[in-house]
C-alpha cells in the first residue's frame, strides 16, 4: 500500500477534527471542537514544537501523526515524543502504523534529535510488542506522570 505523509497547514484543520474526534472517542478522552481546533492552529502556527503529518493512500486522509519537539539531558539532546497516532479503522492492522512510526523516526533521527518516545496503555499488548519489534524499550523503572495545568 502506498503511503504518503504531508504536513498539516492550517486549512487541513477542519479535515483533522473528525479524525481527532474519533481517536480521543478510541481513548476517552474528552474532546472539545473548538479548544482542539485552536490548538491545531497554534500548533501548526509554531513549527518548532514539531510535526503534524497527515497520514494519506491514494488521495484519501486516513490518520495523523503528532510529534512534539523537547531537549533532554539524559539523552545529550533533543528529544521528540509521539503525542498522538491514529490510524482509521479500516486501515489499521496493515502495518500502517509501524510504517509511519519507522518515517517519522528516520524523520527526526535526520533533524539530529537523540532520542524518540512514545506512551501506550499497559493493558496494550499487542501494541506494545510492536513498538519493541520496531526498536522501542520500555523503562519499568520509569513511570510516566502528568500534572495537567490548564
Amino acid at each position: 500500500m502506498n503511503i504518503r505523509y504531508q504536513q498539516a497547514i492550517l486549512g487541513d484543520i477542519t479535515h483533522l477534527l473528525p479524525l481527532v474526534e474519533a481517536f480521543y472517542a478510541l481513548e476517552n478522552i474528552p474532546f472539545d471542537s473548538k479548544a482542539t481546533s485552536e490548538a491545531l492552529e497554534e500548533f501548526i502556527q509554531n513549527p518548532n514544537w514539531g510535526y503534524l503529518w497527515l497520514i494519506r493512500t491514494h488521495e484519501k486522509l486516513i490518520g495523523y501523526l503528532i510529534v512534539a519537539l523537547g531537549y533532554s539531558l539524559e539523552f545529550k539532546g533533543r528529544d521528540a515524543f509521539v503525542d498522538e497516532i491514529f490510524i482509521v479503522k479500516d486501515y489499521r492492522g496493515q502495518g500502517i502504523g509501524s510504517k509511519v512510526l519507522d518515517f517519522v523516526a528516520n524523520h527526526c533521527q535526520a533533524q539530529g534529535i537523540k532520542a524518540f518516545h512514545l506512551e501506550v496503555a499497559r493493558s496494550n499488548e499487542v501494541a506494545q510488542r510492536t513498538y519493541e519489534k520496531l526498536g522501542f524499550e520500555k523503562r519499568t523503572n520509569y513511570f510516566l506522570m502528568t500534572k495537567d495545568l490548564g
